[in-house]
């Protein structure tokens, strides 16, 4: 696909973090209401490792682990965590974790050369 020249322009104007709050709060809430709801979904079938050790008779195999007594090492009817609590956790988590790395690249991006 190709677009004549002047068709598509960046928006150059300064944008105010209170402006981006609305935005941000929304994706915030649809991603945990993902988390909460679509992982009650994927749960209810056992992953690629659980399906493969089954197939190949070698799931009973399987011991306990290092962090056999970490959080959420085992959740769902087995520890009686919900499985939403799980998603939604993990959802903040990943938040978490991407906003640590993207805020830095930000500030340092924004910051102009001596002239």
């Amino acid at each position: 696909m190709a677009l004549a020249p002047g068709l598509a322009a960046a928006d150059t104007r300064a944008c105010s973090p209170a402006a981006l709050v609305p935005g941000v709060a929304g994706l915030g809430a649809a991603a945990v209401l993902c988390g909460a709801v679509l992982s009650v979904a994927a749960s209810s079938n056992p992953d690629g490792l659980e399906s493969v050790a089954a197939a190949f008779n070698f799931a009973d195999a399987a011991g306990s682990h290092a962090f056999a007594s970490a959080w959420f090492a085992d959740y769902g009817a087995v520890s009686g965590i919900p499985v939403s609590v799980v998603g939604v956790v993990g959802t903040v988590l990943a938040a978490l974790v991407a906003a640590a790395v993207l805020l830095p690249l930000k500030r340092s991006s924004s910051v102009s050369p001596a002239s």
